[in-house]
């Protein structure tokens, strides 16, 4: 993925966890360089071979991750129903996007504490 990183968790709430704790991390260790991290989580199922992941919920997963600014951690539809109760968790309006080579409109949310 280039200067980019897949990492699959057993459940959205453990992929959320991680990426509110990566992106403050970032946020607090900024320095000069003043470089920031885009994340897009979804969830669904994968083919797993080796040590590798590919097939849809990858590719909606890095399109999203291309679709937040830096600082930003984009969210699916699927991902927001199902943390959405956990009081950790805050999300920006809904918003629709093209991801490029996924055919539709694909709904998102921002991932932010409350």
């Amino acid at each position: 993925m280039g200067d980019g990183a897949l990492i699959a968790f057993d459940t959205p709430l453990e992929a959320a966890r991680a990426a509110i704790e990566m992106q403050s991390t970032v946020s607090w260790k900024q320095t000069v360089s003043d470089y920031r991290i885009r994340i897009g989580i979804h969830m669904g199922d994968a083919i797993h071979t080796d040590n590798d992941y590919f097939g849809y919920t990858v590719n909606k997963t890095a399109r999203l991750a291309s679709k937040a600014r830096g600082g930003q951690t984009l969210v699916s539809e699927s991902v927001r129903r199902a943390i959405d109760q956990d009081p950790d968790f805050a999300f920006g309006d809904e918003v629709s996007l093209d991801l490029k080579g996924l055919p539709g409109t694909h709904i998102a949310y921002l991932l932010t504490r409350p």
